[in-house]
């Protein structure tokens, strides 16, 4: 991954786009880990409950011919 540093960039828009697109991409890292944090919170809390590990799997059925 690169690196971008707003900071090289003259004053103005340009510098001032950069940092809000920065924001941007660390505001939706922060939601997805987020979730992922949820996700893993509610399978312990399945685990615990049931007492199984719950099925990362679907199967679909296949209609009999």
């Amino acid at each position: 991954m690169a690196q971008v540093n707003c900071e090289t960039l003259p004053a103005g828009q340009a510098r001032t786009d950069c940092y809000i697109g920065l924001s941007r991409i660390h505001r939706q890292k922060s939601e997805i880990s987020g979730g992922v944090a949820q996700h893993h919170a509610e399978t312990a809390v399945y685990r615990k409950l049931t007492g199984k590990r719950p099925n990362k799997k679907r199967r679909r059925l296949v209609p009999a011919s």
